[in-house]
């Protein structure tokens, strides 16, 4: 989902394809995995040298991405895809803060997507503790961005989903030890409507009943692009 904002590929499995797309992109920075897609690939470019040359710091692991104090970044810190949560352990907020911190140094201001991709994961799988494992990641990152939009006016975060997935329903709990229960009607995507958080400046923007794809008008009117 994230590289539908920089490839023009017909199909997300065109990943070497994708890579390319991103080294000839005029984003600032991007981090996740998919390493080998930008050196193990079929047709033997080293697509990493290819970013250095065009002023990127490429990072493998995060301790690279924590200390880039400036400038363009390409991090990807996994082969594939990277661990899943808590083994991946602060990857995800980590990633958010330095991104931001990174970005805000643009007068003009910027645009940052983010993901959490693995809640996706954890419906398709019907395992509940992965999914909420997930989202209390993602819940984590949000929150990074949430305290910086409150340090730093004319900051909104528009946080979605572009579809639920499973059909997951709770079925019941205790608060007392945090447990929950759920049924699953699915292993693919549902149609159950999806909520839109917005939080900051002209969040007001965001509230009612819509199409997803009003998400994009809204944005580029609001930044006026």
């Amino acid at each position: 989902t994230p590289a539908s904002f920089v490839a023009h590929q017909p199909k997300r499995s065109m990943q070497e394809e994708i890579a390319v797309d991103f080294v000839n992109s005029d984003i600032t920075l991007f981090i996740g995995g998919g390493k080998k897609y930008f050196v193990d690939r079929e047709d033997k470019q080293n697509l990493l040298s290819d970013l250095a040359a065009k002023g990127f710091k490429v990072a493998i692991d995060m301790e690279s991405v924590m200390n880039t104090e400036s400038g363009k970044l390409a991090a990807l810190i996994a082969d594939e895809h990277p661990a899943t949560y808590p083994e991946r352990g602060e990857f995800l907020p980590e990633s958010v803060g330095k991104a931001l911190d990174l970005l805000s140094d643009n007068e003009k201001g910027f645009f940052l997507m983010v993901e959490g991709s693995q809640i996706d994961w954890g419906g398709h799988a019907n395992e509940l503790e992965y999914t909420i494992n997930e989202v209390i990641d993602f819940d984590r990152a949000v929150k990074v961005a949430f305290d910086f939009a409150d340090q730093n006016p004319g900051t909104l975060v528009v946080v979605t989903a572009d579809h639920e997935t499973g059909a997951m329903s709770i079925t019941g709990g205790d608060l007392s030890t945090g447990e929950v229960n759920a049924s699953w009607g699915s292993t693919g995507h549902s149609a159950i409507m999806v909520p839109v958080f917005s939080y900051g400046t002209a969040a007001i923007e965001f509230a009612g009943i819509y199409e997803n794809t009003d998400i994009f008008k809204k944005i580029l009117e609001l930044y006026n692009f």
